[in-house]
Order: structure tokens, then C-alpha cells, then sequence
């Protein structure tokens, strides 16, 4: 795949990137957005108990590969497997930071960063019309910073996909909730903080 079109992919939310920590390490990964819930199985569940499905048919789709390569509850156990999907990439801090940035010049991200600044500080005007406002722009890099954060060390889902509710196939032992995780995120790791500026900001707008 192009990357022009591996980021159209990326904006308009059919992909996504999204953080993990497993066993004290830090892995973005990029798959398609479907694959970062939890526990699709719940879906097949309440589909069997309506009737909508035969137990034969329950089990078929449990035992097929079509979703996530037969994954249909994320673990820490199978984690691993997870990340040897085809359609599942897991890319270094320099190739976020380029990615974060592809088609954009040094001078045109130092613009755009002082009208977030502007409009988050004093409500300031940003604009939006046609291809190349600035809006688009904006939503352009902020599409390509971390949507989902998934903790299987300490059992956290946090996701920014606000019109969705992944939250609710989370386990029950789990802490899951839409809001933003950036707090969390060690400096160290946040491929968007570079030379003072956090560009967690366009996340604002």
C-alpha cells in the first residue's frame, strides 16, 4: 500500500494507531480500528441468546479467522499472536514521528501549531473551506496520534473514538473508558513532543 493511502486510511478512521503496554513495554501499533476491541465475542453472545444465530453457527464463527485471525477476545495471553496478524504493524518512534509529519514542511507545522495555540488560548478563528484549510490540515495530524490505549499490565482501555463505545467490551476487571490518555504516556515514548511543542494539542480542536 502507498503510504498517501495508507494515511487517507489512517484520517479517515478505518485504520488507526493505538498504544499497548505489555509486560513494561510500549508498542504503537497500526491495524484497522475493529481489531483494537477487546471482546467481540460479546457480540456473537447476544446474538445467540436472541436467536438470531444457531449454536451451530455460534461456533462456525468462533472457529473462523476472518476477524483479527480467529481472535475474538484480546488478552495478554494472546497478545503476541495478535501482533503477527498480516493486517497489524508495529512501527518505532522515528517512523511515528515521520508519519506524524509526512507531507508537511518545518515551516508550515510551525504555523499550524500557533493557530491551535491560538484558537485553544482565545477561541481564535481556524480555517475551513475546501481541501486545504487549515481545519483539514489540523484533523490531518491529529488523526495519525494514538485513538486507543490498552493496558494489559495494570487492566486500563482508554479510547478518544468518541462517537463509539469500545468501553463496553472491556472485562469486567478492567478500567474502560472514553476519555483522553496522554497523562499516561511516558515522555519518553510520545513521538509528538518534539523541540517544546506537543503536538497532543491538535487533539483540542
Amino acid at each position: 500500500m502507498q503510504k498517501n493511502d495508507f494515511l487517507t486510511r489512517i484520517f479517515q478512521y478505518i485504520d488507526c494507531i493505538s498504544l499497548f503496554v505489555f509486560n513494561k513495554k510500549h508498542y504503537f501499533v497500526i491495524s484497522k480500528k475493529e481489531y483494537f476491541i477487546l471482546n467481540m465475542k460479546l457480540d456473537l453472545d447476544i446474538e445467540l441468546k436472541k436467536g438470531k444465530i444457531s449454536i451451530a453457527e455460534y461456533n462456525h464463527e468462533l472457529n473462523s479467522y476472518y476477524y483479527r485471525n480467529g481472535i475474538w477476545q484480546l488478552q495478554k495471553s494472546n497478545f503476541e499472536d495478535f501482533l503477527k496478524i498480516e493486517e497489524v504493524i508495529v512501527l518505532s518512534k522515528s517512523e511515528l514521528q515521520s508519519l506524524l509529519f509526512f507531507d508537511f514542511n518545518h515551516q508550515e507545522l510551525q504555523r499550524l501549531y500557533g493557530i491551535v495555540e491560538n484558537k485553544l488560548a482565545i477561541n481564535g478563528e481556524i480555517s475551513n473551506n475546501g481541501e486545504l484549510s487549515d481545519f483539514k490540515k489540523i484533523n490531518q495530524i491529529s488523526s495519525r496520534l494514538p485513538i486507543f490505549y490498552i493496558n494489559f499490565d495494570t487492566n486500563v482501555y482508554l479510547h478518544m473514538d468518541w462517537d463509539r463505545c469500545h468501553e463496553d467490551y472491556a472485562y469486567e476487571n478492567w478500567f474502560a473508558k472514553a476519555m483522553d490518555f496522554g497523562y499516561l504516556i511516558p515522555d519518553e515514548f510520545c513521538y509528538w513532543k518534539i523541540d517544546g511543542k506537543d503536538f497532543w494539542k491538535f487533539r483540542q480542536i
